[in-house]
């Protein structure tokens, strides 16, 4: 009885070993994101090669909430940062998810970089858009927001207010340009 109880415990104490040890060659969401989002240059094979070591346990929705954790960190923190750059490499991302994992993988790492860029305070919210988006473009998104979803009149109206707080007045004008088109 005893010798089963001691077996059982060893081999207990060797699955948590196996998977310990094999986790250790994977990584977490966040630490992936770093790295996708400060090489200096990435080429897709490199990205999906760093998209490979990815903890197999995170779900594509867990990975995009990170990554665009990552992404509003790098933006409010680094006063270069190159928006196309980051839009190139989301863009690389979400063909190295869709080739590795499939469309529906992809569709579901988008779903979790938007709930958390939704979940964001408005104010945090609009200067992220301004700093990935010119005024012209945000403009032009907020209007097609308008005619798609009347009934969101009072966040759009409180989303162009943030934005006349954080645009200079030639940058406002720009925006109201394409919103008002």
């Amino acid at each position: 009885m005893l010798g089963k109880r001691v077996l059982y415990s060893l081999m207990l104490l060797l699955a948590v070993s196996i998977v310990a040890c094999s986790s250790q060659f994977e990584k977490d969401a966040r630490v992936v994101s770093r790295e996708i989002l400060c090489a200096n240059s990435i080429t897709e094979a490199e990205m999906c090669s760093t998209l490979s070591v990815l903890d197999s346990l995170i779900t594509p929705e867990v990975f995009g909430r990170d990554f665009a954790m990552e992404i509003v960190l790098k933006i409010e923190t680094d006063s270069i940062c190159d928006a196309s750059e980051l839009n190139n490499r989301v863009k690389m991302l979400r063909k190295c998810i869709t080739d590795k994992r499939g469309k529906s993988h992809s569709d579901l790492f988008v779903a979790g970089v938007q709930s958390y860029v939704e979940a964001l305070p408005l104010d945090r919210k609009m200067r992220l858009y301004t700093k990935i988006a010119s005024p012209e473009q945000l403009g032009a998104a907020l209007r097609i927001d308008r005619y798609r979803s009347p009934g969101d009149s009072v966040r759009i109206n409180s989303e162009v207010g943030v934005l006349k707080v954080i645009y200079s007045q030639a940058e406002y004008e720009a925006f109201l340009k394409h919103f008002n088109r």
